[in-house]
């Protein structure tokens, strides 16, 4: 059995537990990847779950829905999801229509009463969850108050039972707003067919009637491709009603405007002397706004946006929630990997690497990738820790933060780096109301001011040679600070954990005379924002340092 297959089988079971357990659920949470074995120990030790696995980029495991609050003390993950459904293959064809509408069956397959209010109460949700349909905020109502001057029985109607008259009385030359209205006809259900675009007759002054079709918004292809990658290297695409450019291999894609809001639009901007006066109708802000998001890996007959768009809207006619792309209450996060699909539901409204910097500089560390190159040096009450190249001092402000009873030291030889870092601490201090044990200092980590041996860990971020440097002179660097390094630091116990990009120049750098004082522990890739950089552990031998 392939590692694929065993961590497909170990979900599943997961999920299935939670399922028969109401005191369960099954929480999903992304890690940077490459750490993810250090987030599964975190895990274990903080949340005490009940059963745990891992894949590329993320852990998931199973706890008491009265235990969750320890999940968001957990500083190796960025965000953590509600599993909601698992329904494992899916019957997918190499038909696009069908696929989509496969997409859209999907939303009745989970219990949505159970897991929408486990949702609020995790998240503190006091609005309306389950809105009436008298309460809808449908989008296609915004536009529900708008006069018409003279009414048109006979307007077409989209495929979703929507009719839309535009007129006019009075000339274009006097700039006299146009007026609209929009009529609902709630005995047709809304239909999915892609291939239909909404038709409008668009009124024009004088009795003419121009006939518009409209695109439907939804990009066409025949094949799409996804590769499967880190969650923290997925970006949105950027999509237009005639293209789609997808940005990154795996595809994180925003729900789609309806249709038939984009027919009145064109036809409200088709012509720029005229204009018309929109009073958007009142919404109860007290009812869920949510939007929808397809995370998709491998090849099928449909891209990510489309399938959000069909998984939204079937979630909207569901339940006559608000949708807002920006200021939403809910993602709900549709995942499908080649056959595999499963449903979640964000818990973090955002990222839980933004905490702690609020001065960045051009490379500053996320505090989840600190936290864990810190875990990796396994530093022990009393030790001290030394960023010698601490740009905006993340990597002690976290350590500080993470670690209690450790001490940090951290510098630089750029007046800008110490004065962001010195920010940075005074920020952590004033609002969170808590000491640091943490001093930046102005030095040359090529001399550092510090005596032999009285370092216990070194942490730190070399410069790559891309945005801080020149990749030319990374190999006499990285030398010099490992020298420098191996003087300060404690023989025999010492740790180092260093994070680089140009990983052939610090292996070579580890030669020569430095394998006298280091050997390498372990090393391994870490997807960096995309940047795929290498991770080292290294250990001080107990080979006293030679001037």
């Amino acid at each position: 059995m392939s590692h694929q297959q065993r961590f497909q089988n170990d979900f599943m079971k997961l999920v299935e537990l939670s399922k028969n357990d109401i005191s369960l659920i099954t929480v999903e949470a992304t890690v940077i990847t490459g750490f993810e074995n250090l987030a599964m120990e975190e895990c274990q030790e903080k949340c005490k779950p009940i059963n745990i696995s891992r894949a590329k980029g993320r852990i998931y495991f199973n706890i008491p829905v009265d235990s969750f609050y320890n999940v968001l003390k957990l500083r190796s993950v960025d965000n953590v999801f509600l599993i909601n459904e698992a329904l494992g293959k899916i019957d997918l064809h190499k038909d696009k229509e069908k696929d989509l509408r496969l997409v859209q069956s999907i939303v009745d397959k989970v219990d949505w009463n159970r897991t929408l209010t486990t949702w609020a109460n995790l998240t503190e949700f006091r609005g309306i969850l389950f809105p009436p349909t008298e309460a809808s905020s449908n989008l296609l109502e915004d536009f529900s108050n708008l006069d018409l001057d003279n009414e048109n029985d006979n307007c077409p109607r989209s495929n979703n039972g929507i009719t839309i008259n535009i007129n006019s009385e009075s000339s274009l030359e006097n700039d006299a707003p146009l007026s609209a209205h929009v009529q609902k006809d709630s005995s047709i259900k809304p239909q999915y067919d892609l291939s239909d675009t909404p038709i409008v007759d668009v009124q024009l002054c004088g009795g003419d009637t121009e006939q518009a079709v409209i695109n439907a918004g939804l990009p066409k292809r025949k094949n799409s491709t996804s590769s499967d990658d880190s969650f923290y290297s997925m970006e949105e695409v950027e999509c237009s009603p005639d293209s789609c450019v997808e940005k990154n291999k795996v595809i994180q894609e925003k729900i789609l405007t309806n249709s038939t809001i984009d027919a009145v639009q064109y036809v409200l901007n088709k012509d720029a002397h005229k204009k018309v006066n929109l009073k958007k109708e009142s919404i109860d802000p007290n009812i869920l706004k949510f939007r929808a998001t397809c995370n998709r890996t491998g090849e099928h007959s449909f891209s990510s946006m489309e399938a959000a768009a069909v998984f939204g809207g079937a979630l909207q006619d569901k339940f006559n929630w608000t949708v807002n792309l920006d200021n939403f209450n809910l993602n709900v996060i549709l995942n499908i990997n080649s056959d595999k699909c499963y449903i979640c539901s964000a818990i973090t409204p955002k990222s839980l690497h933004r905490r702690n910097i609020t001065h960045f500089g051009y490379t500053t560390l996320r505090s989840t990738m600190c936290y864990n190159m810190i875990r990796l040096a396994q530093p022990t009450k009393g030790e001290i820790l030394i960023d010698p190249l601490c740009g905006g001092g993340s990597i002690s402000i976290e350590g500080a933060l993470g670690f209690k009873n450790t001490y940090h030291l951290c510098g630089d030889n750029n007046d800008k780096a110490i004065k962001r870092t010195i920010a940075n601490t005074n920020h952590i201090t004033k609002n969170q109301q808590q000491s640091l044990l943490v001093d930046p200092l102005k030095w040359s980590a090529k001399t550092l001011p510090l005596r032999d041996q009285c370092v216990d860990v070194f942490v730190t971020d070399l410069p790559f040679g891309k945005r801080s440097g020149k990749r030319s002179d990374n190999l006499n660097l990285y030398k010099n600070v490992l020298t420098e390094m191996a003087r300060v630091i404690r023989c025999g116990t010492g740790r180092a954990v260093l994070l680089t990009n140009d990983k052939t120049s610090l292996t070579r750098a580890l030669g020569g005379n430095n394998s006298i004082y280091w050997r390498q522990i372990n090393s391994f890739g870490v997807n960096q924002g995309g940047l795929f950089s290498t991770v080292f552990l290294l250990l001080r031998t107990s080979k006293p340092f030679l001037i």
